[in-house]
């Protein structure tokens, strides 16, 4: 764990150096020794260098960022990406360069880093196709399976919808884990929205839970008897919302709980 934590943190200070001096002399003598006896990688960078033309550049990056990779060399990976995109923030190209850092962060396991550069490709990055695939809803999809806030992943799942709805595989899916969200959150009437949505795909299985249908029309004849709109459906759900409002700290969705059962 300690080992772990002294790489992060010398991840983090390589991060900031990189973005404070940009690609000085200093910064060229950084990359070379990184690539080492690599000549590939160092005609590679040297091209990249004198290239002025942005798609050139597009190419070279790719080339670069995916010889990194491959070598293992991640974090330098990641260096070089974020220098270029602090560096040049007109490329039309760094929602594409960001969305590698954020799945080079994903495959290290460092989840709230990979989070972050997800989340800062949405709010800041116009969405770009990169080989017909739309970088705004690659990000969304990636999110969703890695985000545990329940209230996050609602944000996510409206975005999803709303923008890619025409292009989602498995739209019932989708409703239905929304719909679990918003249970989490003891948004009840959200869910059972959610849940009708769903069972307008009868057809379609959620992986992992055979009985996912039954389980939301139960919930949403529950949560449609006017009788048992003060309630929540069952002891299941109870304990699973009370937990993780426990484990998250909030205090408004206890009082919320506790203002839902007798």
């Amino acid at each position: 764990m300690r080992a772990r934590f002294v790489a992060l943190l010398a991840l983090a200070s390589l991060l900031t150096a990189a973005l404070v001096t940009g690609c000085t002399q200093s910064d060229t003598r950084y990359y070379l020794g990184t690539f080492g006896q690599n000549q590939d990688l160092r005609e590679l960078f040297r091209l990249f260098r004198k290239e002025k033309d942005q798609e050139n550049r597009f190419v070279l990056i790719q080339q670069i960022a995916s010889a990194l990779a491959n070598a293992g060399k991640r974090d330098k990976e990641i260096i070089f990406l974020t220098t270029h995109v602090e560096k040049n923030p007109s490329d039309i190209y760094n929602a594409y360069y960001l969305l590698l850092v954020a799945e080079a962060f994903n495959e290290m396991k460092e989840v709230p880093f990979a989070i972050h550069y997800y989340r800062q490709i949405l709010m800041n990055n116009a969405d770009l196709l990169v080989q017909g695939r739309s970088i705004h809803l690659q990000c969304l999809e990636d999110l969703l399976a890695l985000e545990t806030n329940p209230e996050h992943k609602i944000e996510y799942y409206k975005e999803l919808i709303s923008r890619f709805g025409d292009q989602i595989e498995h739209p019932a899916v989708n409703w239905y884990y929304m719909a679990k969200s918003y249970e989490e959150v003891g948004e009840w009437d959200q869910a059972r929205q959610a849940y009708e949505k769903y069972l307008n795909y009868p057809d379609t299985e959620v992986p992992g839970d055979p009985n996912a249908y039954r389980k939301a029309n139960e919930k949403v004849l529950s949560y449609a008897n006017p009788d048992k709109n003060w309630t929540i459906p069952d002891l299941d759900t109870l304990v699973a919302a009370v937990r993780d409002a426990i484990q998250a700290k909030n205090i408004a969705k206890l009082k919320k709980l506790q203002a839902k059962v007798n």
